[in-house]
C-alpha cells in the first residue's frame, strides 16, 4: 500500500475569502486537504460546504495585534474525498485582513483512506530564524503514513527555506516543499506560508513530531501537520449527501417547548438543535443510518464507523453524547413524548433507561467552528450488523442534559444543504467464510 501525493494547487491570496484551485489530475477518490492561513489571529476561517474541519490541527499562535509583517496568525485545516462535480472552494474568512490558502492531493493504492485524518498544531513565538513547530501530541506517526504540513508566518519579510519534519523512533523519507514556491503576499498587512509533505518509511513515532524551517529574517508563526493512512478494508457512506453508497438515512429533532411536534416533516428548512434553554426547553436528537443493514453485510468486521454530523450554527464549546435507541423510534413520528406518535417514552425526551443505554457509544465536543463533527460509533454498528442490537437509532443529547445556561447548536438533517447532511462512514471487512478442499479427518475437534 502507498499513498503518494497526486499534486498541489498554487498558493491563493485574499482578505476576507481566498479560492485555491483544485489540484490537476484530481481524481474520484483522492483525499484532498485544505490549508488557509490569515491575520489578524480573531478573524473566523468558515469551513466551506463539504469539507470536514480537523480542528487539532487549527489554531493560532497568540494575540498580538495585525500590523505590517507583524502580529499574530491564525490558521485552519480541512479534508474532503474528492467526489466527480466537485467544484474549487471559495473560503470565506471573516474580519480577514490577509489570506493564504493551498489544497493537496493524495492518492492511494488500497481499496479505502481510514476515515478520519488526524492533525495536530505547533506554534513559535521565539521570533528567531530557526523556525520550529513541536506539534501539541503525538499522532501515531507509524510507517506507511503520509504526512502534510503547513505553516504561516506574520510577513513576507522572510522566506522559508528547506523544510523538515522529525519524530522520535520514526523513520521520515525525503521531505519535498509542496507548492514548490512558497506562499506570499502584500494584501493586506502581508503574509507568508509553505508546505510540504513525506512518508513515514519504518518505525513508529513515541513522540509528537517536529516540522521545522530556517527563515531567512526573524519571524513568528505556526501550523499544522496531518497524518494521512489507508487501509484494505471496504469503505460504505450512508448519506443523503450525493454520491453516498446508501441514501437511507432518516432524522428528528425532539423538543421540549414543543412536546407534541414532530420535526420530520422541517427536514429541508430547518436546523435540528441539540441544546439546553434554562429550565425549560431541551433539544435533542435522533439519528438513524436506516441503510446500514443492507450497506453492510451481516457479521462482517468493523474497522472504523464513524457518524458525522454537521455543526451549521452555534457558539459554546460543550459535549454532546449519542445513546444508542431501545425503543422502536421512528424519525417520521417521535416526539419529545413519544418514540413513534403515539407510544409513550418511559421518560419525555427519550432518557429513561428503557428508552436508550444510559451508557454513550461516544461523546464529542462541538463549539463555534461551522462543518462536521465526528462521533466514533463503531462498537455500535458492529452491534448491529452482528445482530446483537437492532438498528433503532442514535439520540444525541448535550452533557449535562440539564445544564440550564441557554446554548444551542443547530445541526443539519437529512433534507439540508447537499454535503452537510449527516453521514455514516463504515470501514469493514467481509465476513470470514470457511471452506474445505478436502473432508476433516473423522472425529476431529474443530476450535473456530
Amino acid at each position: 500500500m502507498t499513498i503518494s501525493l497526486r499534486a498541489s494547487s498554487a498558493w491563493a491570496a485574499g482578505s476576507t475569502s481566498v479560492a485555491p484551485a483544485i489540484p490537476t489530475g484530481t481524481t474520484t477518490g483522492d483525499r484532498m486537504v485544505l490549508f488557509v492561513g490569515t491575520k489578524p489571529y480573531n478573524a473566523t476561517i468558515v469551513c466551506p460546504t463539504g469539507w470536514t474541519p480537523l480542528t487539532a490541527g487549527s489554531g493560532a499562535h497568540g494575540s498580538t495585534a495585525n500590523g505590517v509583517d507583524t502580529g499574530s496568525v491564525l490558521w485552519g485545516v480541512f479534508y474532503k474525498d474528492w467526489r466527480s462535480g466537485d467544484a474549487a472552494p471559495t473560503v470565506s474568512v471573516t474580519s480577514g485582513n490577509v489570506s493564504l490558502g493551498t489544497i493537496h492531493s493524495y492518492s492511494k493504492t488500497a481499496a479505502s483512506w481510514v476515515t478520519l485524518p488526524v492533525a495536530e498544531k505547533g506554534s513559535d513565538t521565539s521570533s528567531g530564524t530557526g523556525f520550529s513547530l513541536t506539534m501539541g501530541s503525538d499522532v501515531g506517526i507509524t510507517a506507511g503514513d503520509m504526512l502534510a504540513t503547513f505553516a504561516v508566518i506574520a510577513g513576507n519579510n522572510a522566506t522559508f527555506g528547506t523544510p523538515t519534519i522529525t519524530a522520535t523512533s520514526a523513520t521520515i523519507g525525503s521531505v519535498t516543499e509542496e507548492p514548490a514556491t512558497e506562499g506570499t503576499t502584500t494584501t493586506g498587512n502581508d503574509l507568508e506560508a509553505s508546505a510540504s509533505y513525506a512518508s513515514c518509511t519504518a518505525g513508529t513515532a513515541t513522540a509528537a513530531a517536529v516540522v521545522g524551517w530556517t527563515l531567512s529574517v526573524a519571524q513568528t508563526g505556526g501550523g499544522c501537520l496531518v497524518r494521512l493512512r489507508e487501509s484494505s478494508a471496504t469503505q460504505t457512506i450512508i448519506s443523503a449527501n450525493t454520491g453516498a453508497d446508501n441514501s437511507s438515512f432518516s432524522a428528528t429533532q425532539m423538543r421540549e417547548l414543543n412536546p407534541t411536534t414532530n420535526y420530520g416533516s422541517a427536514v429541508a428548512t430547518n436546523e435540528f438543535e441539540i441544546h439546553t434553554w434554562g429550565a425549560i426547553d431541551r433539544g435533542h436528537m435522533l439519528l438513524t443510518p436506516t441503510g446500514l443493514v443492507t450497506a453492510v453485510p451481516a457479521g462482517a468486521n468493523i474497522v472504523s464507523a464513524i457518524l458525522q454530523v454537521w455543526n451549521a450554527s452555534g457558539t459554546a464549546n460543550y459535549t454532546v453524547d449519542m445513546h444508542r435507541v431501545i425503543r422502536a423510534a421512528t424519525s417520521s413520528g417521535a416526539t419529545w413524548l413519544t418514540y413513534d406518535g403515539t407510544n409513550l417514552w418511559t421518560t419525555s425526551g427519550a432518557l429513561g433507561s428503557s428508552d436508550v443505554d444510559m451508557t454513550a457509544v461516544a461523546s464529542a465536543t462541538v463549539d463555534s467552528v461551522v462543518g462536521y463533527r465526528s462521533w466514533d460509533v463503531t462498537s455500535w454498528v458492529q452491534s448491529v450488523v452482528n445482530g446483537a442490537v437492532a438498528n433503532q437509532g442514535l439520540l444525541g443529547v448535550r452533557n449535562p442534559d440539564n445544564a440550564a445556561d441557554s446554548t444551542v447548536h443547530g445541526f443539519q438533517p437529512p433534507g439540508g444543504t447537499d454535503h452537510t447532511r449527516p453521514r455514516l462512514v463504515v470501514l469493514y471487512t467481509a465476513p470470514q467464510k470457511w471452506s474445505w478442499t478436502t473432508a476433516p479427518p473423522r472425529n476431529t475437534l474443530l476450535r473456530m
